[in-house]
């Protein structure tokens, strides 16, 4: 299990940021943390970003292991990486 930050930056300056020079680095890091996980059961601060409310609608409707998927924190860095890499390219 494991409970995941948010990989977004919402109105962050990514270019030429004098109070954070290293911060696209600091994201590509993390992506690469979470994308490495060994993780089945991802918690985040907002469910929907890891799908959890549709996990457990699978699970209520019998599926005992609805929660469980090896693929989830993969699938959230890539998300997460995609979007930021929009928001550096229209700031670059």
């Amino acid at each position: 299990m494991v409970l995941v930050g948010s990989l977004s930056a919402p109105g962050y300056r990514l270019i030429a940021n004098p109070k954070y020079p290293d911060i696209v680095k600091d994201f590509e890091h993390g992506f690469a943390v979470v994308e490495a996980l060994p993780c089945e059961i991802a918690l985040a601060p907002h469910p929907g970003m890891v799908s959890f409310w549709q996990r457990v609608a699978k699970r209520d409707q019998g599926d005992a292991d609805a929660l469980m998927d090896s693929t989830v924190c993969r699938a959230y860095a890539k998300d997460a990486r995609e979007s930021f890499a929009k928001e550096l390219k229209k700031q670059q």
